[in-house]
């Protein structure tokens, strides 16, 4: 089939009246613009590019291309308007409209996406041959077609402008489970933090999407990559033909991680993570060096993710990259002992880890006496509009996680003074609350002249565990 302009000149151009064109679906959905602007310009200038049409019974004519021209001559009362008259079966009708759709600047990918995927359904074409017959990359088509995968809030925010083209691509590649979690935690920020906690509604209506560079980066660090996914080809094909060729050799194939440690959101139960200092790349790029006991390696998490390439994990056998833990193992002392650099890298993370969580658990025990007197100082307090609290107020979102047990200690009140103290309070009491709280927590109190180490000597013993309960973290 041509991809022409469908209503290219070289077809005879004849006039029918207004009233015998009748329209059928239209791949696209909405307008695109005004049709009292397209009037008014009609009204001035005439139609200057003629319908497409297709002969519907012996007087009516059907409207493939021109639906926005038609309205606006109805509108304008136009008797007769200029067409192109041509015999098309249903399927050439659909790819008419496509093309033409293509060509407009105002056409919303979606619109596109319906278009492409119902053209595919209808002739039973792949993207490929949808790709060649429009003149687009295969990737383009890919793209677009991928977006009907997005959620109904997705493709909301999409419509309504929200969000553009690069984040909705960046989520149609995820399932729907994943796309909702990025919605809910890595789309948007808050863009007028001094929102009541009730206006919940007008608090997501000022939130803004986050840049496509830092929804992806989210992704990376939030959603594990998926070795089985059925699109790899297309949107990794590296790691696609690397893990296939391990598949076809029954190589092993284990997930990697360039961090310290992964995100509980994107560990799996199942299958272990070998973080920086479990694993060596073992492919021979990048000053490494091949070894007979290297396995396929796919970054599951964080920075580059989705990349695959050889690693070596062997620290008992190979002594190309584990010299000094194969070499006791082999005289039996110890199975994987560390070599000592790597020994101290990972005694390290592991006792800042075990640090930050007493830290933590501290603060939790002291927490109650910390909210009391975060209350009786602001109740005693003289609020200012200017000030550290007050720069506080201005900087910080209103945007928090506390439960309305923790609300309701801080009363609202009526005044203007009051409802500075009840902010304060709130924002206060969301650094004092929840994980970060021992890193953030005593510089805040000590805005409102709070003593955070005071309150921690006091603070409740910790309850005993039972047996085995502790869970072992990931590597």
């Amino acid at each position: 089939m041509s991809t022409k302009n469908p209503e290219a000149d070289g077809d005879e151009i004849i006039y029918v009246p207004t009233s015998d064109l009748v329209t059928a679906k239209n791949v696209r959905n909405g307008n695109g613009g005004s049709i009292d602007d397209l009037a008014a310009s009609i009204a001035q200038q005439g139609i200057l590019q003629p319908l497409l049409v297709t002969r519907r019974g012996t007087k009516s004519f059907e409207v493939v291309c021109g639906h926005r021209r038609r309205e606006a001559a109805l509108k304008l009362a136009l008797e007769k308007v200029p067409v192109i008259v041509r015999d098309m079966t249903p399927a050439e009708r659909l790819e008419a409209q496509i093309a033409e759709n293509d060509q407009r600047v105002d056409v919303h990918p979606l619109d596109q996406a319906h278009g492409y995927a119902e053209l595919m359904k209808i002739q039973k074409v792949t993207a490929d041959e949808v790709a060649a017959r429009l003149g687009r990359s295969v990737a383009y088509v890919y793209d677009r077609t991928r977006l009907l995968g997005l959620v109904p809030d997705a493709q909301r925010f999409f419509r309504e402008g929200r969000i553009q083209i690069g984040h909705a691509i960046v989520l149609a590649r995820l399932t729907a489970a994943e796309q909702k979690r990025a919605i809910a935690d890595g789309l948007f920020e808050v863009e007028q933090p001094l929102l009541m906690p009730e206006d919940d509604s007008r608090r997501q209506d000022h939130k803004k999407a986050r840049t496509v560079r830092e929804l992806q980066g989210w992704i990376d660090e939030h959603v594990r990559f998926n070795v089985k996914a059925s699109d790899l080809p297309q949107l990794f094909p590296d790691a696609a033909a690397a893990l296939e060729t391990a598949k076809q050799a029954s190589r092993k194939i284990v997930a990697i991680s360039y961090g310290h440690f992964v995100k509980e959101d994107a560990r799996d139960p199942n299958d272990r993570t070998f973080c920086e200092s479990s694993w060596r790349r073992a492919d021979g790029k990048k000053q490494s060096k091949p070894c007979e006991f290297s396995v396929l390696g796919v970054v599951a998490a964080g920075p580059g993710r989705g990349e695959a390439f050889d690693v070596c994990v062997d620290k008992t056998k190979c002594r190309t990259h584990w010299p000094k833990q194969a070499s006791a193992a082999a005289r039996g002392t110890s199975r994987s002992a560390p070599e000592k650099p790597a020994k101290k890298v990972v005694d390290h993370h592991e006792k800042q880890r075990a640090k930050e969580q007493a830290e933590r658990d501290l603060w939790k025990r002291a927490e109650p006496q910390m909210l009391t007197a975060l209350v009786v100082k602001l109740v005693k307090s003289k609020p200012r509009a200017t000030g550290a609290v007050a720069d506080m107020l201005v900087a910080h979102a209103a945007d928090h996680d506390l439960d309305d047990k923790t609300l309701a200690l801080m009363p609202r009140g009526k005044t203007a003074e009051d409802l500075v103290r009840y902010l304060t309070f709130i924002l206060a009491a969301n650094e004092v609350c929840g994980y970060w709280a021992p890193r953030n927590g005593p510089k805040t109190l000590k805005l409102v002249g709070i003593d955070a180490k005071a309150i921690l000597k006091k603070a409740p013993a910790p309850a005993e565990k039972p047996a085995g309960s502790e869970e072992a973290d990931e590597e």
